[in-house]
């Protein structure tokens, strides 16, 4: 397997189909983002000092308008997370059509997209579950040593860290492929599954070598985004200083451009990474010696 090609290709698709960039604005990481910290006993712990910090908010303001501010996080969330189930779906499909020869259309994988919806939730309450019950078993062993020494805690959270990440790679690994099969087969939840899951135990190393690979590129660009970002922002922040009252322009300035400069970069990051594990997915069903001629090209035509 030419990982090196694998990652090639999926930047230069990103890169050459940009309409690509709206469904990875919202498609987010790769998998099933789950994580298990054995110390969210503190976590839990803590949560009278948010209540605190709530009613405090609410002293100052108004437990009305706290509510309200509330409420439309949590509906922004919810539509957050509904395009990316959307998104996701779509994704893979438009990757599909233009590395395997069809004819991709945005709209026309948007419907995809819809079509999946149900079956992506599905998934989605599958993941959350497992991450609750993990979230669930690290507070409940957290309550039952009230007492240790917080060194031996830290200790222990340091030789679980690894099992914590192996757990992580093998969930994150089934879920991503598992979402793959179901788009570029249309299977249901538990078929995507169990063809993730074989695929996964097939290709343990292949698989583990990916994920590495997509954890170092995450890493990378982010600190690239960051660099970048500092690079805009430390003139803008000088102007500031220098003239004060310089600073409504500035903010108006990063509004008109740095917000769409900044979701055009992560767009991309995204869309690229996504295509990581489409082209992988692609890589391990059809190897490229085996693909019959004709049946996969570089790229299909936009319409």
């Amino acid at each position: 397997m030419d990982y090196g090609r694998i990652i090639g290709d999926s930047f230069r698709i990103a890169w050459q189909h940009k309409s690509l960039w709206v469904f990875g604005l919202f498609a987010g990481t790769v998998g099933s983002g789950l994580s298990f910290d054995p110390s969210a006993r503190d976590f839990f712990l803590r949560g009278s000092e948010w209540r605190e910090s709530v009613e405090s908010a609410g002293s100052l303001i108004g437990m009305e308008l706290v509510f309200a501010w509330i409420m439309i996080v949590f509906v922004i969330g919810l539509i957050l997370m509904a395009m990316h189930l959307v998104c996701l779906p779509a994704l893979i499909d438009s990757v599909n059509k233009i590395v395997r020869g069809g004819l991709f259309q945005l709209s026309s994988s948007f419907s995809v997209g819809l079509d999946f919806f149900w079956r992506f939730l599905g998934l989605a309450l599958i993941s959350i579950t497992i991450g609750l019950i993990g979230f669930g078993l690290s507070v409940m062993v957290g309550l039952a040593m009230p007492d240790v020494d917080t060194a031996i805690l830290a200790i222990a959270a340091l030789l679980f860290l690894p099992v914590v990440l192996f757990v992580s790679f093998l969930l994150s690994s089934i879920f991503a492929l598992a979402q793959r099969a179901m788009v570029v087969r249309n299977v249901g939840i538990a078929d995507g599954l169990h063809e993730g899951f074989e695929l996964l135990r097939q290709n343990l190393g292949r698989s583990l070598l990916v994920f590495l690979i997509y954890i170092g590129l995450s890493i990378g660009m982010a600190f690239g985004l960051v660099v970048i970002l500092l690079i805009i922002a430390i003139p803008a922040i000088l102007v500031v200083v220098i003239a004060e009252d310089a600073w409504v322009l500035m903010v108006i300035l990063g509004f008109l451009f740095g917000l769409p400069l900044l979701m055009a970069m992560i767009a991309f990051i995204s869309t690229a990474l996504q295509n990581l594990y489409t082209l992988f997915y692609f890589e391990l069903v059809e190897p490229r010696g085996q693909v019959p001629p004709g049946s996969a090209t570089p790229a299909a035509p936009i319409a």
